[in-house]
């Protein structure tokens, strides 16, 4: 029980940090959003190893920006995934409608 508290601490003591390098990586409310859950589940997770090392606030930094460079990754490589029913040949001078909007 003392473990939660003390995250939740550090949690409310930080979460402007958190979102600000969320925000960084995205203007769209809802991804800022999942992005926000997404540091607080990994600094969960860390925080049994976190040594004390560096002060928390970097950690902190740290894990939230690693956070959001693995998702700005794993978007990129999903938006360069091309649909199966899309085709270039000689006589398909533009993609469909679909292939566009994965893209976006």
């Amino acid at each position: 029980m003392e473990k939660e508290k003390e995250f939740e601490q550090i949690v409310k003591k930080h979460k402007s940090t958190i979102y600000t390098v969320c925000y960084m990586f995205s203007k769209d409310e809802d991804e800022v959003n999942d992005l926000f859950q997404e540091t607080l589940l990994n600094l969960w997770k860390g925080f049994d190893g976190f040594r004390g090392d560096a002060a928390v606030s970097s950690w902190i930094w740290k894990v939230a920006l690693n956070t959001c460079i693995s998702f700005d990754r794993k978007k990129k490589r999903q938006g360069e995934k091309i649909p199966l029913g899309w085709r270039t040949s000689a006589t398909t001078k533009s993609p469909p409608l679909s292939a566009s909007v994965s893209r976006m």
